[in-house]
């Protein structure tokens, strides 16, 4: 498969060398000094726990050329830089175009700017940070969370999505199809908005933050909020466990989620990326923050942490 990953971030760099180490032909389009690296050196990516490294060997280029041809275009940019990517893609006649992007405000703008036959959405089961050109990931437990993909419209898992569901799992990411992504992707920036945003109330200290129980408390309080905004917009908590944390007394949902921050994995998935993307949580919060007035769902505690943005 002839693959475009657009974004040399963390994501983009690690899903298109994985797919490279799988076989399938891979072009990454970057920019300046990542573009550099990655035409000299190749896609460096190093898991974190074992250190094992590796270098996948991919096209590179700066610019999109119209007259190349991609089975798959994956989209890999932060929330904010959407905007920016979506003229590109109108030079580009890939079939599927994959959105692995966090957001909340549906599926409607970028089907309207590329078609929605060729949208697709999804979402990274991995994370990591990307020092001196060297991307240090890990991928999340498939109990927490997998690659995620489906169609932008419709209850259906269609043989595409199950196709490149297959594709995920052959380069070593545990990957699941949805029925409904939009759904799935508001329940995420639900939940992890407000935990980005208590890193931030301790100035990116995340350890920090797992060990203050007022914070976390606060942090409890506001995910169930946004929770309960996303389902009065008529939304299915997706996956449907995320209903069960409404239940969940605020104190022990605040001890929990203390423990599972306080931790080596938490810092390298949840706060590095935070620390390094507070414009795009900034737009995410206004994102769930506008769900919840739309609906007319009080969201003080959640209010509160996206002051520290």
């Amino acid at each position: 498969m002839r693959v475009l990953v657009i974004g040399a971030g963390v994501i983009g760099s690690l899903y298109g060398a994985r797919l490279a180490l799988a076989g399938h032909e891979v072009t990454i389009l970057a920019r300046g000094r990542r573009y550099q690296d990655i035409a000299t050196g190749g896609l460096i990516i190093e898991e974190a726990r074992h250190g094992r490294r590796e270098t996948a060997s991919v096209s590179a280029i700066s610019e999109l050329d119209g007259d190349d041809r991609y089975d798959l275009t994956l989209v890999s940019v932060r929330n904010n830089q959407v905007a920016s990517v979506l003229p590109l893609l109108e030079r580009c006649t890939s079939p599927a175009v994959l959105f692995m992007v966090n957001s909340a405000e549906g599926p409607e703008k970028l089907a309207n700017a590329i078609g929605a036959s060729r949208l697709l959405l999804g979402f990274p089961g991995a994370g990591g940070t990307c020092v001196d050109g060297i991307v240090r990931y890990t991928i999340v437990h498939p109990v927490i969370q997998m690659t995620t993909v489906g169609e932008s419209q419709g209850d259906q898992v269609t043989e595409r999505v199950r196709a490149l569901v297959e594709v995920f799992r052959q380069a070593g990411f545990p990957s699941a199809p949805c029925r409904d992504m939009d759904a799935w992707l508001k329940t995420h920036v639900a939940v992890v908005s407000p935990i980005a945003n208590a890193v931030y109330a301790k100035d990116g200290d995340l350890r920090a933050a797992a060990n203050d129980r007022a914070l976390m408390r606060t942090c409890a309080l506001a995910l169930k909020e946004n929770l309960r905004a996303v389902e009065a917009s008529g939304v299915s908590l997706t996956p449907g466990r995320f209903g069960l944390l409404r239940l969940v007394p605020t104190a022990l949902m605040a001890r929990v989620a203390g423990m599972l921050l306080d931790t080596d994995y938490a810092d390298l998935v949840v706060a590095r990326h935070a620390n390094n993307a507070r414009d795009e949580m900034g737009e995410l919060a206004r994102q769930v923050s506008a769900i919840a007035t739309a609906v007319g769902v009080q969201t003080p505690s959640a209010d509160a942490l996206a002051a520290f943005i």
